[in-house]
């Protein structure tokens, strides 16, 4: 099994190669086991990556969480190896936002008038990076949002999602908002969860918003936050860095005007992708012979945000997991 959702696409361009090539080592340690590579965003690629990734995949289960993702392998390789798959975290129940009234009301937000979130990421202004020329205008992006948010009644927060770190602290220190910061994934999510909006640059912060209904402006530097927006319906509110203020204003216009029916919208989509996943799960343990389970809670929050591990049970698993052990 292999859960990195950005393991092996060009997010850690630099040690892309030398990733690839220590899961090729891993997986001739055990060559007997089922390789399966759990949804993760893959490529885009360069053709010199084609040989690894052939290796790599071939003969084993491969889901891409978005349709980016599995067009980035499947074309790269020439052959369809990849399956779509939502991010297993949509398997997240909600949180209940009781606590997160709470933690707001802390900071003088009240439920009672509608909040917007925003939720940063340090990546969209670091060199080798962030696609700007000009990483500022990232800031200007988020303080365009702030503006937004003021001039029409809405009330404002920051939110790290990066639980454990201050990664993203300065850029929060720079709006000078209201923030919300806490080592406890329930907290964070409970507080998305009141929320009316969230402008988003972190992936999974887009999930947990997906999970609880709320509707989300994705603000990112990869063509993982278009893939995940274009699987839930929500492309036209998938605003690239590059795209100037006014768009992104225009953007909140109309999530802001169409709030009710995008609400209704995720109520459908969410328990859909939720079947889809089950469904690929399904298929997956049925070519492995064992039962398999999504853990329905956000069990490991580290530099890739809330996540979801897959359970395998099998005894063919756990000998193998033994084995791999002892060699390490």
């Amino acid at each position: 099994f292999d859960l990195g959702n950005v393991q092996y696409c060009v997010s850690w361009l630099k040690s892309l190669d030398d990733r690839l090539r220590r899961s090729f080592r891993c997986n001739r340690l055990v060559s007997e086991a089922d390789l399966i590579f759990l949804p993760c965003s893959w490529g885009p690629y360069s053709e010199e990556y084609r040989p690894l990734l052939d290796e790599l995949t071939r003969d084993a289960i491969v889901f891409g969480r978005d349709r980016n993702s599995v067009r980035f392998l499947n074309e790269t390789l020439g052959a369809d190896r990849a399956t779509l798959c939502p991010d297993l975290a949509i398997m997240c129940e909600p949180e209940d936002p009781a606590l997160g009234r709470h933690l707001l009301g802390q900071l003088g937000l009240s439920v009672d008038q509608p909040i917007l979130g925003v939720i940063p990421n340090c990546r969209c202004v670091e060199e080798g990076i962030t696609p700007l020329s000009d990483p500022a205008q990232y800031y200007r992006l988020l303080q365009r949002a702030v503006t937004w948010a003021k001039d029409n009644g809405y009330g404002i927060v920051g939110i790290s999602h990066m639980v454990g770190t201050d990664r993203d602290a300065k850029l929060l220190k720079d709006l000078a908002i209201p923030v919300v910061q806490s080592d406890k994934p329930g907290e964070v999510r409970s507080v998305i969860a009141n929320l009316s909006a969230a402008v988003c640059s972190r992936y999974h912060s887009i999930v947990n918003c997906l999970v609880h209904g709320v509707p989300p402006i994705s603000l990112g530097w990869h063509p993982k936050y278009s893939g995940i927006m274009e699987l839930f319906g929500l492309l036209d509110f998938d605003h690239p860095l590059e795209r100037d203020e006014g768009e992104l204003v225009a953007r909140l216009d109309t999530m802001s005007a169409t709030r009710d029916e995008l609400v209704q919208h995720l109520r459908m989509r969410v328990p859909e992708a939720r079947s889809e996943i089950r469904s690929c799960m399904g298929s997956m343990s049925a070519r492995i012979g064992g039962a398999s389970e999504v853990l329905q809670a956000p069990v490991v929050v580290d530099d890739r945000g809330i996540d979801t591990f897959l359970r395998h049970r099998s005894s063919r698993f756990q000998r193998l997991l033994r084995r791999v052990k002892r060699g390490a």
